[in-house]
């Protein structure tokens, strides 16, 4: 098991203690320095408060059991407002968000005969093999997930509505 993973093992339920969920954890070099870096997601957000109060909790638990074995900075912090979504657990977490979703092609998703590469819709379901989006008048596209290149969240849509 790598570093990464025991650090996201031991992170999850301090951070689902402190009322948060833990939507990623990255461990890397950058420069001279290692850092584990750790982003936290709340329905209501997340505080600058909140931020420190689970790095202390962190802190507290990676010093009693010294998972990584050479010196590191620690970041917690929130998502961010347009963040681009990379894993599964990621789209289960944000479902029902506003999300600007960027295909690999210009597809029709009207039968208007205007190809479109951009959507933006809310974030209904993501598997395996597809990504559906609700458009603004209520209706629902089913994409391959093979075919979509990127899903961000959005603060608003500035996309045309699709049906």
């Amino acid at each position: 098991m790598s570093v990464k993973d025991i650090l996201f093992q031991m992170a999850e339920p301090v951070v689902q203690q402190e009322g948060f969920e833990l939507v990623e954890l990255e461990y890397a070099k950058e420069g001279p320095r290692w850092v584990v870096r750790v982003f936290l997601y709340a329905p209501e957000g997340v505080s600058l408060d909140d931020c420190q109060r689970v790095s202390d909790a962190l802190s507290t638990r990676f010093d009693a059991d010294d998972p990584v074995k050479t010196p590191y900075h620690l970041e917690v912090s929130s998502p961010g407002a347009e963040r681009v979504l990379k894993t599964d657990r990621e789209f289960r977490i944000f479902a029902g968000r506003l999300v600007r979703l960027t295909l690999s092609e210009p597809v029709d998703v009207d039968d208007s005969g205007k190809k479109v590469q951009v959507l933006h819709g809310l974030l209904e379901a993501v598997t395996e093999e597809s990504v559906a989006l609700k458009g603004e008048k209520g209706h629902t596209i089913t994409l391959p997930r093979g075919g979509v290149k990127q899903v961000r969240l959005a603060l608003k849509s500035s996309a045309p509505a699709f049906n």
